[in-house]
């Protein structure tokens, strides 16, 4: 990517290398008028395109009109299953590690590593969610929610080492199909084999065809090529004709297919698109960093496909590219690995017009964490020129996972992700409101017909309690009180905005923390947790009644004139602990997660949804 590109994204992506991080831009604002919506019709429901925010950089969420109408494109997540499953030793945090002792890889003997024996796996960093194990509920519901959130349509389970943990699908699958059945847009999946150097996953095969596709189990959830699920493995190996005749067969390869009919997972040395046997384009891949982290490996190795003499970047000079390369050398500005500058010249690639013609893009990956702990010891597979090595992850700048992590780049990489799948896919035209609506109170039955209406998945209120790594012991966390279901804004012809919150279950108010309403106006400053006003039950008035919680709020309030189109954000929020927005993806409950807010487009008499903030 050159500077001159890098200088066009400033607003969106990622800074040039002398620009200051992006600011967050003014709200977007639906121009296009939609049906309007009379008491007893069909209420509107909210979509993607009202899903709105920002992460820690300013980067805003690119919308509707920046995205443009859906074309019938899908993105795929690699996503891993195996947190626990080859033991849950420690955990050994490598970049924990080296904030405590900067020359801890040139120390074989230093006390922070564990005996290698004993601990096969590492983790690069802490997850926002801990050291999970992937067998954690609490977790991958809330996994489950983010993918829903940012539009992904398959999960690609990382099998390519000859398990398939069955563990973790049994939990996994019935939270996707209880959230597909509730009319949610729940990922599909399918398997991702090992490749052919690697046994080519032959029992792999045969114990997901028995486990559950021979079954029929989940079926709802498969994801389908040409008609039939895929299996991405090689099926030239003695497979049962009803096996061979069930699927959509694509072989796997890390990178670059010169074949027909053949999946990858890498882009690299660069991204390319694979095609079937008709020469038909049907997918293309994108990786956050270089796939092959190999700190042992030489400069002159050719190890990493695509590194140069330049590309010396890993420790011991070793030819790899982390996050924060790009335009031949590796941005070392604080924080650049903040901005996904690697990601994004793939991003860049992808969405480039020469493509518009492939259908799906599969991307590398959300939640890889462990690293192989490779001694001259323990090792049988290289012969090492150092006395460790650390393959495919090492630290938050030489790794490639999305998935929000604890400190280092928070979300940056989830909303970087959710940008990419938004101009792939395209969105739906948003819900907005073009009509007065009077409801007032909380049992005001006429709240039935106000339109659009938010839904919030529910179900995330059973309470975390499940062990983590070893030292971590067991997670705990009951922190949701009130679990948020639908959400409704009317504006009135008396100038009040109501805010409604519908929950599970009946209100219960506790503290300051409880049913907080956040709002965020563009034409004003927003404060540390990114929003302009806060409202809570001890400083507004409120009326609140079973399930039912509404705040009214002069329009003059909020900095609006309610008689003319306007546009403004919100987030619901309850028994957060922290006031970080990190915090709204971990404690309490929050509508909509994390960083996320739901934009609300008011413009009455069919007017376009223009700014009147004052």
């Amino acid at each position: 990517m050159n500077s001159k590109n890098i200088q066009k994204m400033n607003s969106k992506n990622i800074p040039s290398r002398n620009a200051a991080p992006a600011k967050a831009c003014a709200v977007a604002v639906a121009q296009f008028a939609l049906a309007g919506l009379s008491h007893g019709s069909a209420v509107e429901k909210a979509n993607l395109a009202n899903l709105c925010g920002r992460d820690h950089l300013g980067r805003e969420l690119v919308s509707f009109e920046e995205a443009g109408p859906e074309r019938g494109r899908q993105v795929g997540l690699f996503y891993y299953l195996w947190h626990g499953q080859h033991g849950t030793q420690g955990p050994y945090d490598i970049s924990k590690m080296e904030r405590e002792d900067p020359d801890v890889m040139d120390k074989p003997d230093s006390p922070l590593w564990p005996d290698p024996a004993h601990a096969p796996l590492l983790h690069w960093g802490e997850p926002l969610f801990g050291y999970y194990r992937s067998t954690d509920p609490w977790v991958l519901r809330r996994h489950v929610q983010m993918f829903i959130d940012a539009g992904i349509d398959v999960l690609y389970f990382d099998t390519t080492n000859g398990y398939h943990y069955r563990d973790t699908t049994e939990r996994l699958f019935p939270i996707l199909q209880e959230l597909h059945d509730r009319g949610f847009r729940a990922p599909k999946f399918c398997y991702y084999m090992a490749p052919a150097r690697r046994g080519c996953g032959t029992s792999n095969v045969l114990d997901v065809w028995d486990n559950y596709y021979s079954k029929g189990r989940y079926s709802d959830l498969y994801f389908k090529w040409d008609g039939k699920p895929v299996l991405i493995a090689h099926p030239d190996r003695p497979y049962r004709q009803e096996i061979l005749d069930f699927f959509t067969w694509r072989r796997p390869t890390w990178c670059c297919p010169d074949e027909p009919d053949t999946w990858y997972w890498a882009g690299m040395p660069a991204p390319n698109v694979a095609r079937d046997a008709s020469g038909r384009p049907e997918m293309l891949a994108l990786t956050v960093g270089s796939p092959h982290i190999a700190l042992d490996a030489p400069k002159d190795s050719g190890w990493t496909p695509g590194a140069t003499a330049g590309s010396g970047e890993g420790h011991w000079g070793a030819p790899i590219q982390g996050r924060s390369w790009h335009d031949g050398r590796r941005d070392t500005r604080p924080d650049a690995t903040h901005y996904g500058f690697f990601f994004q010249d793939q991003i860049d690639w992808a969405l480039d017009a020469k493509r518009d013609d492939v259908p799906l893009a599969f991307v590398c990956q959300w939640n890889e964490w462990l690293v192989p702990f490779l001694t001259r010891k323990t090792n049988t597979l290289y012969n090492l020129r150092h006395w460790i090595n650390l393959q495919d992850e090492y630290n938050e700048e030489f790794s490639r996972d999305i998935e929000p992590m604890k400190g280092g780049y928070r979300d940056a990489y989830y909303f970087q992700l959710m940008n990419f799948v938004r101009r792939f896919k395209g969105l739906p035209p948003p819900a907005r409101a073009r009509t007065f609506a009077e409801a007032r109170g909380a049992d005001d039955a006429r709240w039935e017909a106000v339109s659009p209406v938010y839904e919030e998945i529910t179900g995330d209120s059973q309470p975390r309690n499940h062990p983590g790594y070893d030292a971590c012991g067991t997670y705990v966390n009951d922190t949701v009180v009130n679990e948020f279901a639908a959400l409704r804004v009317a504006v009135g012809a008396d100038g009040v905005v109501r805010f409604l919150a519908e929950t599970s279950q009946p209100v219960r108010l506790a503290d300051e923390k409880s049913m907080n309403l956040f709002v965020r106006i563009a034409s004003r400053k927003p404060d540390a947790m990114g929003y302009t006003h806060r409202f809570t039950p001890r400083s507004s008035a409120f009326d609140s009644q079973g399930n039912r919680f509404v705040y009214a709020i002069p329009a003059s309030a909020l900095g609006v004139d309610a008689a003319k189109a306007f546009s403004l954000e919100f987030k619901w929020s309850d028994n957060r602990q922290a006031d970080d927005p990190m915090d709204f993806y971990v404690h309490g409950d929050a509508a909509p997660r994390g960083r996320l807010n739901w934009r609300f487009d008011f413009a009455p008499d069919g007017g376009s949804a223009s700014v009147n903030q004052k």
